[in-house]
């Protein structure tokens, strides 16, 4: 009895300061930063306490998403397909807790893009961003172009992404080719890896996350028409990453099962808010009936609708937050500081070109570059959407037999022969042919 009564003193002592510290730890992120609690007792066990409240207020904050979670913690861990050594999210997680802006950029096709009654994973991820670490100057850039894939973003990288990006989230999962029609050794996947290499050259350090994204009705082949595990890039593209040791989330990881057993919110038969094409069988997908639009996770049966880029942002978060629990709960990773280590390393892709810079004309700068032509036009590709960039703007002919007639230099800026010159270009529409003379 005598250890009973001696101890209820101590007790109380740590319930009173459990819960100021408690409150000031929530307090303090929602400033924007964060500064871990020096706790001074002579008690071991109250420290410990205190220490494990703080860390559980703080994982708490971080899971905290201003949505309905879509993903359980179990589904988003397996999503997470590559977490590496964790230095890149860190570098942005010292930002974030030190109460400064950050800057979000997301480069991809259709499915970054969004628009519409598509989902826009970004602007999910930026409410993420402003609610748990609010700062009145963080910005979001979405810089997705429908139907574009790595090698139109590649030579015009230096346009497209800006130079003070800390964090550029990589979606091309869907829009580069699939596995069985490239190997690693193609152009299409030297191209992804000498776009990574640019940004991971760059003095600001932007920290890159590969987004891989899984459209189950247009991954078909041996045998099955949907939802096929392995035909998309996502392989080779997750190889990339564990070369660069850069974090890979993938939709597929996390959610295969989900669309397989028909779980609410990833029922992919319908589309929530159109029609849609099983790309296997050429078959129409049916719209959701009225109300039953948040059982489906693709908005047309190819782009995910609104739970989707819910999906699509938790995965992003988790790894992030993460990041940011360690960071600011003292977990070290010790890095190995051998000079032979420093910097990249070479290009993974034997034969490849290290690539630091590329001509890239876009849109009116296009333009002046024709000299001739005969039945092209300049003119959009899909004139009803509301901004020029998903207009696409271009040169295009309607008719066999049209031409037109390039003007263009290929000189370099130094006379170096250490240098290659690269002429890019993009076929949107088949059967054109191109004579460099």
């Amino acid at each position: 009895m005598e250890a009973k009564a001696d101890r209820t003193p101590q007790l109380l002592l740590a319930v009173l300061v459990l819960i100021p510290l408690f409150l000031a730890g929530i307090h303090i992120l929602e400033g924007g930063g964060l500064t871990r609690p020096v706790v001074k007792t002579s008690s071991m066990d109250l420290a410990i306490n205190t220490e494990a409240a703080v860390a559980a207020a703080l994982k708490a904050r971080l899971r905290r998403l201003p949505w309905s979670p879509m993903l359980s913690e179990a589904e988003a861990r397996r999503g997470v397909t590559y977490a590496g050594s964790g230095a890149p999210l860190r570098r942005l997680a010292a930002k974030l807790l030190a109460g400064q802006a950050v800057k979000l950029v997301t480069i991809g096709g259709s499915v970054t893009q969004g628009g519409g009654m598509l989902g826009d994973y970004l602007s999910e991820l930026f409410r993420y961003i402003n609610s748990t670490f609010p700062h009145g100057q963080h910005e979001m850039l979405n810089k997705g172009m429908g139907a574009w894939g790595s090698e139109g973003f590649e030579p015009c990288l230096d346009r497209i992404v800006p130079q003070d990006a800390d964090l550029v989230v990589v979606e091309f999962a869907i829009n580069d080719e699939a596995s069985e029609k490239v190997s690693y050794a193609s152009p299409q996947r030297r191209t992804y890896e000498q776009m990574l290499r640019r940004m991971l050259q760059r003095p600001s350090q932007p920290t890159l996350v590969l987004l891989q994204y899984y459209p189950w009705m247009r991954s078909f082949g041996d045998g099955v028409t949907q939802g096929l595990y392995y035909r998309e890039p996502e392989t080779e593209m997750t190889v990339l990453g564990q070369y660069y040791d850069l974090p890979v989330v993938s939709v597929r990881a996390a959610t295969w099962r989900l669309m397989h057993a028909g779980i609410d919110g990833f029922k992919v038969d319908k589309g929530a808010h159109s029609i849609g094409l099983n790309w296997g069988n050429k078959s129409i997908i049916p719209q959701a009936d009225a109300g039953e639009e948040d059982k489906y996770f693709y908005s047309d049966g190819l782009h995910p609708g609104p739970g989707g880029a819910q999906v699509m942002a938790e995965l992003v978060i988790h790894p992030l937050a993460v990041a940011v629990e360690d960071l600011a709960t003292g977990v070290q990773v010790e890095e190995r500081q051998a000079p032979q280590l420093q910097g990249l390393p070479p290009p993974m892709i034997p034969n490849s070109p290290n690539v630091s810079s590329s001509a890239c004309f876009m849109l009116e700068e296009f333009k002046p570059l024709v000299k001739q032509a005969q039945g092209f036009e300049y003119r959009p590709e899909r004139p009803a959407r509301t901004s020029v960039l998903a207009q696409k703007w271009g040169w295009s002919g309607l008719q066999p037999g049209e031409w037109l007639q390039l003007e263009f230099s290929t000189m370099l800026d130094t006379a170096s022969p250490q240098r290659n010159a690269t002429v890019c270009e993009c076929r949107i529409a088949k059967r054109v042919g191109w004579d460099f003379s």
